[in-house]
C-alpha cells in the first residue's frame, strides 16, 4: 500500500506546489515561487516512485507464479 500513499502524497505536493508558483507569480515572490516549484518536483518524483513501487510488485507477482508452476510442473 506504500505506491498507494505516494501517489496520493505526491498529487498532493504537485498540486500545492502549483499553488505556491501562482501564488508567487501573482505577488511577485520568487522565494515562494521557487518553492513552488520544489514542491511539485517533490510531488511528481513521488508519483514516479508509486509507479515503479506498483511495477516491481507485478513483477514480484508474476514471478512467483512462475516459480510455483516449476515446482508443482
Amino acid at each position: 500500500m506504500k505506491s498507494k500513499k505516494n501517489k496520493i502524497t505526491g498529487m498532493l505536493n504537485s498540486t500545492v506546489g502549483k499553488i505556491k508558483q501562482t501564488a508567487g507569480k501573482i505577488i511577485n515572490d520568487k522565494d515562494l515561487e521557487t518553492q513552488g516549484l520544489m514542491q511539485e518536483a517533490k510531488g511528481k518524483g513521488q508519483q514516479l516512485l508509486s509507479a515503479t513501487q506498483k511495477k516491481i510488485q507485478k513483477g514480484s507477482t508474476a514471478i512467483g507464479k512462475m516459480a510455483h508452476k516449476v515446482e508443482h510442473a
